[in-house]
């Protein structure tokens, strides 16, 4: 007789925090928007106890702000708060991806060909959704892939907040889908060259234009490393 190994129940706080930081991340719940205790438990189906332990937990992953007698609410970023993470993304991204291609560059890009691919085929079907998934899956494949968990673990703590930003700051215009597109393309083929140090220049340009989207600003600083 086998042991057969019996999945455990999610507990009802793990579920609203799932629930909540879905809602979060895929813009159901707008930056700065209140999330209310009793609303969200009666719409769950739960007690206000898990949903307030939820709720604290997505304080620690700074996707909730506690304003004392307000409330809490989802967070925003003011506009130093956006360039600094987006100079924390480009050194996370930049070390990872160097990282990826020296130690496992045959899976590397095997995985971010299958993904521009995908991204094409979403683009040419309006599937704006789907597009901003498999851009996250583009970058978090560096990370999938750099042989460090340190590394990645630092991403993932600024991971859901980038999600967040995708959905909520960068409007589904198709011009900026297919900036977007043609950067990822670009990143994807110039590693297939073995041109690194083109990839990694590329890269910048396109976490700088995402930060010039998420601030709402038409011309900024270059974001780089050596700018740091």
């Amino acid at each position: 007789m086998t042991d057969q190994k019996i999945k455990k129940p999610k507990s009802l706080t793990l579920l609203a925090l799932e629930k909540i930081r879905a809602g979060i991340t895929n813009g159901e719940y707008p930056l700065g928007s209140p999330l209310y205790e009793k609303a969200l438990a009666e719409r769950f189906g739960f007690s206000k106890t898990p949903v307030r332990e939820a709720l604290v937990q997505l304080q620690r992953e700074n996707l909730v702000v506690v304003q004392p007698h307000s409330g809490t609410f989802v967070f925003e970023l003011a506009d130093k708060e956006v360039t600094e993470l987006c100079e924390l993304r480009l050194i996370l991204e930049s070390n990872a991806l160097q990282l990826a291609m020296r130690r496992q560059s045959g899976r590397l890009l095997v995985e971010l060909d299958g993904i521009v691919k995908r991204m094409c085929e979403a683009i040419k079907n309006q599937h704006t959704e789907q597009y901003r998934r498999l851009d996250g899956q583009f970058h978090a494949a560096f990370f999938k892939h750099c042989g460090n968990v340190y590394l990645a673990g630092a991403y993932s703590m600024i991971d859901a907040k980038l999600q967040t930003l995708r959905v909520s700051l960068i409007a589904p215009i198709p011009s900026l889908l297919d900036i977007s597109l043609d950067e990822h393309l670009r990143i994807a083929n110039t590693l297939k060259d073995d041109k690194i140090e083109v990839a990694l220049k590329v890269l910048s340009e396109h976490i700088k234009r995402a930060r010039e989207l998420m601030r709402g600003l038409r011309e900024v600083e270059p974001v780089t490393v050596e700018a740091l």
